[in-house]
């Protein structure tokens, strides 16, 4: 699956999901928003976390079962690595339309996807690790430095990475059309 944002996208938002904290990433999801904050376009890649990672406990797996449902209405499995293609093609893609790309917490999980799908690209000769690092903005950390209760939104944790990024994107439309927020500059 190749990502491509419409024109006029401002803002994307994206959220990993992996096997265990520190897993490996199954599935990405991600929505991107207009100047205005209106959904433009919405999207996910997973593959089936067994697939991922097969020798995690049962545990690992079952948080995942609803995600899955849910994802398969909006695309089909993908390869591991195919996850991870996707979102380099997601960080490109809103990069070459000037959007700024955001996350919610660049955790553990999103930090390691991001850089796995960074390192993959350089290995198949479709970046260069001197100048085509991607640029992510942490919504977490703006929330934190504008003072925010983090109280105030809704959890973001229900392992469905489109409707995390969702909840995400609620945040930062707070920061930016309620708080009036300065973001920082891309």
């Amino acid at each position: 699956m190749s990502v491509n944002l419409p024109i006029g996208t401002k803002y994307v938002v994206y959220d990993v999901e992996s096997v265990g904290l520190l897993g490996e990433p199954w599935a990405i999801g991600w929505v991107a928003m207009n100047s205005v904050g209106k959904e433009v376009v919405h999207g996910a890649s997973w593959a089936y976390p067994m697939e991922v990672d097969p020798l995690a406990s049962a545990d690992n797996y079952a948080f995942a079962e609803p995600a899955v449902a849910a994802l398969a209405t909006v695309s089909i499995a993908q390869t591991p690595e195919q996850v991870l293609r996707d979102l380099w093609d997601l960080a490109v893609s809103t990069r070459d339309c000037g959007a700024a790309l955001y996350c919610d917490v660049f955790s553990p999980v999103d930090a390691h996807a991001l850089r796995q799908a960074f390192v993959l690209a350089v290995k198949r000769g479709k970046a260069s690790p001197l100048i085509d690092s991607p640029r992510v903005i942490d919504i977490n950390s703006i929330v934190q430095f504008a003072g925010i209760d983090r109280k105030i939104f809704a959890s973001t944790d229900k392992h469905n990475p489109i409707e995390d990024a969702r909840c995400s994107w609620e945040r930062l439309r707070y920061m930016l059309w309620t708080h009036h927020t300065q973001l920082p500059a891309r």
